[in-house]
């Protein structure tokens, strides 16, 4: 049975910003030592907080939902979240190496109506050159399980400047230049660690 794959944000509001991380960090160590945890990361960014999390089964997940220090977590946070999103997600190719650094990039991108399959296409094809740039720690294409429309890049890079080196190559500006015909709405979410 394949892993499940979650990427969770949440936007802080106003002035809350450091109340809702440290909230947060208290659920990384009791998560990561739950049955079934496979990868349990919070990163923070400008506008709030993100976990990226995989888990061995829906089972796994499930149980984690319902503990205690997450039940604990949604309360004590619950005045300092604005909007909270959470994407269940579904490997599109075989994944890469699970690399942790730096900066990490959660990338929204949703098709146009009709043009689904095209956008899946175009965003697979720069899966495998990606990867073998300087600096990629991790590069791989999902798709939001409850909106197909919806899909997400989850990327690891070893510093801003080998980020800053792929989003200026020739075949990323071509690739988001074919985008513009295919793309209702992107959301990039440029990330940082937060070590608990």
């Amino acid at each position: 049975m394949p892993q499940v794959v979650i990427a969770a944000t949440f936007t802080a509001r106003p002035g809350c910003q450091a109340a809702l991380e440290a909230e947060a960090a208290r659920m990384v160590v009791p998560t990561r030592a739950e049955p079934g945890c496979l990868r349990y990361d919070l990163f923070r960014d400008p506008a709030g907080i993100a976990f990226l999390e995989a888990w061995e089964s829906p089972a796994a997940l499930a149980a984690h939902r319902a503990s205690p220090h997450i039940q604990a977590w949604r309360a004590a946070s619950a005045g300092f979240v604005d909007r909270r999103e959470v994407h269940t997600l579904e490997p599109l190719g075989d994944p890469g190496p699970d690399g942790a650094g730096p900066v990490a990039v959660l990338a929204l991108v949703t098709a146009l109506p009709g043009c689904e399959a095209a956008l899946a296409r175009e965003l697979a094809g720069m899966v495998a050159p990606t990867r073998l740039e300087r600096g990629c720690l991790r590069y791989d294409l999902h798709r939001d399980a409850a909106d197909p429309a919806t899909l997400a890049f989850l990327e690891a890079w070893a510093s801003h400047g080998d980020l800053e080196a792929h989003l200026g190559t020739p075949a990323f500006a071509a690739s988001r230049e074919r985008q513009k015909a295919l793309v209702a709405a992107a959301e990039i979410r440029l990330l940082e660690p937060v070590r608990a």
